[in-house]
This record gives C-alpha cells, structure tokens and sequence, in this order.
C-alpha cells in the first residue's frame, strides 16, 4: 500500500494523497522494510518532500468517525482500502465519492481474514487481485476488476505468498488507476454470486498454531507452512516437559516406513538437513525448530524425543474465535 501512495504522489495528476491507519496497523513492522509501517510511511513522506511530488498526509486515527477521515474523503476522487482495520458503515461509504478494497482472493471465495493461512491449509496455489467497491458487509460490494494468477512454485509460506501479493497488487493499481483516468469508469461492475461465496475468521497463531499429531504427514506439512513465516511456526510441545517447540520448512518424507498411529511425534534421525519425525502412515523433515524465545533450538533435541500436543491446547485452538480491533486488542470468543 505504501508503494501504491509512493507512486501515486509522483503522478502529475494528483494533488495530495492521504493515509489513514489503526494504531495496531501503524506499529506493525514491514518484512520488506525491517521497520515499522508508520515509520515507513514517514520516510516515503519525506522523500515525496524532498523529491517535491505531490503531498502525503499519514494520521493514525481509532475511528472512522473521526472528522479527518470525513474531511479527506469529501475531497477525494478515489478512496482505497488495503486491509483496513475497520467496518464502514453507511455514512462511510456515502462520504466517499468511490471507495474501493483490494482482496487477494476470487471474491466471493475466501472472504474474511487469515487468507493465506486457510488458502495454505487448502492446498489453493491461484490468487486474485481483485478490486470491488465497499459496501456495509464484508468483501461483499460490486467487483470493478479481477485477475487470477498462480503462485510460483515454492511460494509455500504466508510471507514467501504476501510478498508475491503485494508486486501483483501494484502492477494491476496503476492498471486500474489509468484505465479511470483514461476512460473514467472502472473496467466493469459486477454482482458477486453469493452461491459461490465462503467466509473465513481471522487466526492467532499463538492459539490456533497447535499441531495435532493424529493428522496425516501431509496435514501436518500443510499446516506447518501456513504458520511459517511471518509466524513463530507451528507448536508442540517437547515430551517430558511443557517446553514449546515451533516448527517451520516441513515437507513429506516419500519411501519411510508407515508409521504407526503411536509413534507419531517421535523424532527418530537428526542430521544436518533437519529432524525425521514419525508421523501416522508416513514421515516429515522439519529443518527449523525453535524454541519460545524465538532461538533456534534444533540442539536441546535428541533422537526419541517426542514432540506433542495437550488434548485442552487443541481443543482451545478449534473453539476460539478471535476479533481485532483497530486499537490490536483481540477478544477471544469460546
């Protein structure tokens, strides 16, 4: 999103470019820029200052209701959103001449939060960048432009995915913000077909990232990599204590034994390319393991060790709901 205003500052048809952030969003750190998003945007400011473009306005606000929000708004041709915080509501929408969402998936599907995370655990290797119009639900207003591409292959994380996301995203804004320019309307405006549609809730991977060990190596694979980067990993817990253990880079083992539903979880081989984990018919390599204070703890384990999850752990991961707020506290809902 940064890039986007960055861009869109240095246009000559543009006047001003205002930010509006939560304040969970604004202390969240960038991956690409190893620091956080509101010191990022700073930085952008000052370079548009220097380089004279356009100006850029970046304030953190609680509320959508906030007089700023209405003032920029009335002012503004166009309105984005990129993962907003917040739920506009009708005087949101009204204020704004055209406002407009990007989501990453093929709306109606995968609406909601956690969308790498659950599309990961699906096996789905296809995104869309897909621009639509607000309106009072969730993901839920007229689509003004949509394209399916695939991920590359070994794009398996939610980091290795967001990154890829985000070039896309980019590439098809400006797209979008020529062809307004140039034909002022949008490529098309179309109904989403709600008997397609699938909705999903946001994760906390400190509740949700428990690994069950009942499942099948490939299960546990995927689920491993939906909580990779840029999460912990995916916990256990290691056998004799309540140390935890997360995982990260698993992957199936072909031609091992067919393990036995009671060895899951036993670490049977550690070499250098990682840890051999006995899993219910077949077996997994981890190459990453790390403890609680994020160290890596490949070390403390021993061949016989095994790796485990408490019953209430799990069942704590399947009934809690979580819901952010702008401000980043979480409500659980059990």
């Amino acid at each position: 999103m940064l890039e986007a205003c960055r861009w869109l500052a240095k246009q000559i048809f543009v006047q001003e470019v205002v930010i509006f952030t939560s304040p969970r969003h604004a202390g969240e750190l960038l991956e690409t820029q190893g620091s956080s998003f509101e010191d990022t945007a700073k930085e952008i400011i000052a370079e548009c200052r220097h380089d004279k473009s356009a100006p850029i306005h970046f304030e953190i606000i609680q509320s959508l209701d906030e007089k700023a929000f209405f003032t920029a708004a009335e002012n503004s041709e166009l309105c984005f959103s990129f993962g907003a915080a917040w739920i506009f509501k009708r005087k949101h929408i009204d204020a704004c001449r055209n406002l407009i969402n990007m989501h990453c998936t093929s709306l109606p599907q995968w609406r909601g939060g956690g969308g790498y995370s659950w599309q990961i655990l699906a096996g789905i290797d296809k995104f869309s960048i897909t621009f639509h119009r607000i309106d009072e639900g969730v993901d839920t207003g007229n689509i003004i432009f949509s394209k399916v591409l695939f991920f590359p292959n070994g794009t398996t994380t939610p980091a290795e995915r967001n990154r890829f996301v985000d070039h896309q995203a980019f590439i098809y804004f400006q797209k979008l913000i020529s062809y307004y320019l140039d034909k002022e309307e949008f490529p098309c405006e179309r109904e989403q077909d709600e008997s397609f549609s699938s909705y999903f809730p946001r994760l906390n991977s400190s509740i949700h990232a428990c690994i069950n060990w009942d499942w099948s190596p490939s299960e546990i694979a995927k689920f491993i990599s939906a909580f990779d980067d840029p999460y912990p990993g995916a916990f256990c817990y290691l056998s004799g204590s309540r140390q935890k253990v997360f995982l990260k880079k698993a992957r199936v083992i072909e031609g091992e034994c067919q393990f036995h539903p009671f060895q899951a979880g036993l670490i049977y081989r550690i070499d250098n390319y990682g840890i051999y984990i006995c899993a219910r018919g077949g077996a997994l390599l981890v190459e990453q393991v790390f403890g609680g204070d994020g160290e890596c703890s490949m070390s403390s384990l021993r061949a016989g060790d095994r790796l485990w999850t408490p019953r209430e752990q799990l069942e704590l991961a399947m009934s809690t709901r979580i819901i952010y707020t702008p401000s980043g506290e979480k409500q659980a809902n059990n």
